[in-house]
C-alpha cells in the first residue's frame, strides 16, 4: 500500500466513525516519541535542533532500541513519516509539526542507511528505492548512502 494511501484510511479511521475518541490519542506521545523525549532530555539544543553527534551518542547508549540492518531503518523512517502526515491530515490548526526529538531521531535513522551495510541484494535495492522516492536525495547524507550501497 503506497504512502498516500496508507495515511489516507488511518486518517479516515480516525476521523470517521470507527474512530471514536481515537483522535485526542492521536495527539498523545507514542512510546516511540517517549523514547525521543527521554533519550534527547539533558540534551543542550543548539539553535532549533539538537548536536547530531550527541544524539547519536544517545541513541546509540541504547543497543536494543537500535536498528542493525537496512530493513529496520526504512521501517522506522516509515513510522515517522506516517506518524507526521497522519498527524498533520488530522491537525485543525494546520501547524502540525514533528517534535524536535522525533525529528532528530528520524535524521539519525536516516544517516545509518550510510552506515549500516546492506545484508542482501534486496535490502539495497529496497534502500536506493526509498532514497529516489523520498525528499531527501539532495541531502548531504545522500551521496554516503549510495556509497555505502555501491561499494
Amino acid at each position: 500500500m503506497g504512502k498516500g494511501i496508507r495515511v489516507y484510511v488511518l486518517s479516515e479511521r480516525v476521523l470517521g466513525d470507527e474512530g471514536d475518541g481515537l483522535e485526542d490519542e492521536l495527539w498523545d506521545d507514542t512510546p516511540a516519541e517517549v523514547f525521543c523525549l527521554e533519550s534527547l532530555r539533558t540534551v543542550e539544543r543548539v539553535k532549533w535542533d539538537y548536536p547530531p553527534e550527541q544524539v547519536a551518542d544517545r541513541f546509540k547508549a541504547l543497543p536494543e532500541l537500535m536498528p542493525h540492518t537496512l530493513s529496520h531503518c526504512l521501517h522506522e523512517l516509515a513510522y515517522w513519516n506516517d506518524l507526521y502526515y497522519l498527524r498533520k491530515v488530522c491537525d485543525t490548526s494546520g501547524e502540525y509539526e514533528h517534535r524536535m526529538e522525533s525529528s532528530a531521531r528520524d535524521r539519525f535513522i536516516f544517516g545509518l542507511l550510510a552506515e549500516l551495510r546492506p545484508r542482501i541484494r534486496e535490502e539495497a535495492k529496497d534502500t536506493l528505492r526509498y532514497l529516489m522516492a523520498s525528499e531527501r536525495h539532495d541531502m548531504p547524507e545522500a551521496d554516503l548512502i549510495l556509497e555505502n550501497l555501491v561499494s
